[in-house]
């Protein structure tokens, strides 16, 4: 499943993959920075939904980030 994420700190939007959908309220990571689902709008174009994101922080060296 594809997403399109837009962050509320006007960061540019970006896209993810995943296997499974993906819920508000569970993190995610994209380019070793964590993010949570705020909100997740419907399918838009060719995307499972828009994800509106919060930034939550970042992955240092030989941390595992959550799933």
């Amino acid at each position: 499943m594809r997403y399109l994420v837009e962050t509320s700190s006007g960061e540019p939007s970006f896209t993810i993959e995943r296997d499974e959908p993906l819920l508000k309220g569970q993190t995610f990571t994209h380019e070793d920075s964590i993010y949570i689902a705020r909100f997740i709008e419907r399918a838009r174009d060719d995307f499972a939904g828009v994800i509106k994101a919060e930034l939550t922080g970042s992955a240092g060296f030989g941390e595992v980030p959550p799933p």
